[in-house]
């Protein structure tokens, strides 16, 4: 098999009832070999970026909610088979592991609650309400940040090397002023108004864009 195999339903659900062990272990890492670099993305700009959270407890939460995800969609798959309903094989996953992420989150939410609070009513909650997979609205999600992610790379092109490492460095590394200004030559206490400035240039570059889309 070829991951991208896994793309066609009939195929995936033969690959899930498989009783060949090397096959589900394929299938499972063709999975996040397609999928993990776009639902990591998916979920900081849906999830993370509302919500306040270190780099590495973001990255932890969707590393399991992937895990967890892929879990639950497999034990479906198996069960239930692939009922289309409009959906992608991708975004039918997604909704497994977004529904996880979500959870995991409020979970997380919850204990940082309880600890500050002493409340531990607040941490054994019982979860009710769980949005149900809505395979229309995660694919309408994905066609979204797909524009969104295509317009953002156009517009980190324009802005130039030294600005992108200024707003990747800073964003995405997590780096502190002072390890960006070894990298640069720049005094760290200027780093927080370079950073700003390359965010206004990539702003007004990204506002042209979206009018000559």
């Amino acid at each position: 098999m070829q991951c991208n195999d896994i793309h066609d339903p009939e195929l995936l659900v033969t690959f899930f009832r498989s009783e060949d062990e090397s096959t589900l272990s394929r299938t499972l890492r063709c999975f996040r070999h397609l999928f993990f670099s776009d639902f990591k993305g998916f979920s900081y700009n849906k999830i993370f970026s509302y919500k306040q959270y270190a780099s590495d407890k973001a990255s932890e939460l969707t590393e399991d909610g992937f895990n967890y995800g892929l879990t639950q969609f497999y034990l479906f798959i198996r069960k239930n088979g692939f009922s289309n309903q409009g959906a992608t094989v991708k975004s039918l996953f997604f909704t497994f592991c977004l529904n996880q992420l979500r959870a995991l989150t409020k979970a997380k939410e919850r204990y940082n609650a309880w600890q500050i609070s002493s409340d531990p009513s607040k941490l054994v909650e019982n979860e009710t309400g769980a949005q149900p997979y809505n395979y229309k609205s995660v694919q309408e999600e994905l066609h979204e940040l797909d524009q969104e992610a295509e317009l953002f790379r156009k517009a980190l092109e324009e802005l130039g090397e030294r600005g992108r490492n200024l707003i990747i460095w800073r964003k995405v590394d997590r780096l502190d002023n002072e390890e960006i200004a070894r990298r640069t030559g720049l005094d760290p206490v200027s780093i927080n108004n370079e950073v700003y400035r390359a965010f206004i240039k990539l702003k007004k570059i990204i506002q042209v864009l979206q009018i000559q889309n």
